[in-house]
Order: structure tokens, then C-alpha cells, then sequence
């Protein structure tokens, strides 16, 4: 959801299949970031809400990068000219420790759909809010 690097944001849907409740959440990370990081703040994001609410059950995840599932699995490396994501990788994947079982899929945007339109809402609010701030 960003031109490398760019304005970026995330979207979460979160659907509990037990209970029927659901979660919608759509966040800007400040100052210019890569699609990788946009995932990997979403991943963090919906690992913790994971935690939260399911702790003792399996959580799945649909991810749009297909570099960020096979980051987390150990397939590809995250590259040490880029302290930053693997810190948050790091993150990631000691947050999936917490749970007994975490699921990373790979989907597209219309998997996600509900999660991409999180993530419009709060990238065209917030682009919105900065040009009233200019004028």
C-alpha cells in the first residue's frame, strides 16, 4: 500500500471465529516506509490482538507479502544493510512465540479486503489532515 518508500499505512480485520466478534483497525506509520514495513507493523499489530484475545488458540494471518511470510518462516533473510526491519522481524516472530500456533498466508488485496479498505481510510484521512494543515 506504498510507493518504496513512501507514505504507508496497514489495515487489520480481525474476525474471531469462536465468538463472531470482530476488529477493524487502519493506521499511517509516520515518515517514508517500505511496503515490508507496512507488513510487518500489521503483522505485529495483529499478533498482538491475537495474544489479547485468543492466547490460547491458533491464529491465522493473511499477508499480502509473500517476502514477509518467507522472512518469518527463515526461507529468505532479512538483509543487514536494513536494521530496522529485521528489528521489527524480531518482533514478529517473538510475538508468535507467545501463541501456540500462528498461520501466515499469503493472500491479495481482495483477500484482504476489508483490512485494505482500513488501511485507504486512514492513509486518505491522513493525507487529508496534512493539506488542511498547509493551507
Amino acid at each position: 500500500m506504498v510507493t518504496n518508500p513512501g507514505v504507508a499505512g496497514y489495515g487489520l480485520w480481525i474476525h474471531d471465529t469462536r465468538t463472531g466478534e470482530e476488529w477493524c483497525d487502519g493506521r499511517v506509520i509516520p515518515g517514508e516506509q517500505t511496503s515490508n514495513t507496512a507488513e510487518y507493523r500489521a503483522l505485529i499489530a495483529a499478533l498482538q490482538i491475537g495474544h489479547r484475545h485468543c492466547p490460547a488458540g491458533a491464529v491465522e494471518i493473511v499477508l499480502v507479502s509473500d517476502v514477509v511470510i518467507k522472512q518469518m518462516l527463515g526461507t529468505y533473510g532479512v538483509s543487514a544493510s536494513n536494521p530496522e526491519l529485521r528489528l521489527l522481524r524480531d518482533q514478529a516472530l517473538n510475538r508468535a512465540q507467545m501463541l501456540p500456533q500462528v498461520v501466515l498466508t499469503k493472500g491479495t488485496r481482495d483477500d484482504t479486503g476489508r483490512a485494505y479498505q482500513e488501511a485507504r481510510q486512514a492513509l486518505s484521512v491522513d493525507l487529508t489532515d496534512s493539506l488542511l494543515k498547509d493551507e
